[in-house]
């Protein structure tokens, strides 16, 4: 333990900032900007993957906004693995703690969040898994 200036005692302390996950909006905000996840812009993704990515985004959207059931995987193999959406919009999270388009899915731990670039697919209607 460090000594005080008085000659007593203190135990040491420490400070921990904690990230937590946070919901932000259950809106998409379109002005995001998508392309600078490719490679063509500095980012890790095939630019062909980030066009269909926002085009299940927005096929999610859509079919959430007419009370429609949805379905996304974010799982490119075979059984290819869907999940029901339950909300569309913004979040913080990791690994960038910057709000990002994301989806809310319903799964068998009770609830997950996707980001936007790891979609795969999006099918409005019945359950496809069955």
């Amino acid at each position: 333990m460090p000594m005080n200036p008085d000659g007593t005692y203190s135990p040491a302390t420490k400070t921990v900032t904690e990230n937590v996950p946070e919901w932000l909006s259950d809106e998409i905000d379109w002005s995001f900007d998508f392309q600078a996840n490719d490679w063509d812009h500095g980012g890790s993704t095939n630019p062909a993957s980030v066009t269909r990515s926002v085009e299940y985004l927005r096929r999610i959207e859509h079919a959430l906004a007419d009370n429609a059931p949805v379905w996304t995987s974010n799982y490119g193999g075979w059984p290819r693995i869907w999940q029901k959406v339950s909300r569309v919009g913004m979040a913080a999270k990791w690994p960038y703690w910057v709000p990002r388009p994301t989806v809310a899915v319903h799964s068998s731990s009770g609830g997950e969040w996707f980001d936007w670039n790891v979609l795969t697919g999006a099918q409005v209607g019945g359950d496809p898994n069955v």
